[in-house]
């Protein structure tokens, strides 16, 4: 291990960048057994689903929520991959002039790793209902059946 002058501990086989090895970048060199120069700190996280994508093709697809009209995964579908924050002026993708806010009466959490909450209000706001990853509400949304207006994962 190389520990920089930060304290953070680097891999031996991360080797040493200097100009001529990478001009993108500010010189690091090594110094008995310390990094001296800039060290960019790296996160390995899962990505927030706050910064996914929000798609919107009439394909129910893992990583997304999809939205249905009718009780029972009927009817009219959509689908996000992504947190909207306000159903108004959505409509949903296979039935161009049937409008999504407040008409929703089934759901399916088609995410891996995060819950997804439905609000009974645009903004994230008023009453909610949280369904797990990989779970459905198929006719489960209790006072929200027909109030849902924005999603947030």
């Amino acid at each position: 291990m190389i520990r920089s002058s930060t304290g953070i501990n680097l891999p031996e086989k991360w080797g040493i960048l200097n100009e001529s090895q990478n001009s993108c970048c500010a010189s690091i060199r090594r110094s008995g057994g310390r990094v001296n120069g800039i060290v960019a700190e790296v996160s390995l996280s899962p990505a927030s689903p706050a910064f996914a994508y929000t798609r919107h093709d009439g394909n129910c697809e893992g990583g997304e929520v999809c939205l249905w009209k009718g009780s029972g995964y009927t009817g009219c579908e959509d689908n996000y991959g992504g947190n909207v924050s306000n159903y108004a002026g959505r409509y949903y993708v296979d039935c161009a002039s049937t409008i999504l806010n407040d008409s929703v009466r089934s759901l399916n959490n088609y995410g891996t790793f995060y819950d997804v909450t439905v609000y009974e209000n645009s903004g994230y706001k008023g009453a909610e209902i949280t369904t797990a990853a990989g779970s459905s509400r198929g006719a489960s949304l209790g006072v929200l059946r027909e109030e849902i207006s924005s999603h947030y994962w």
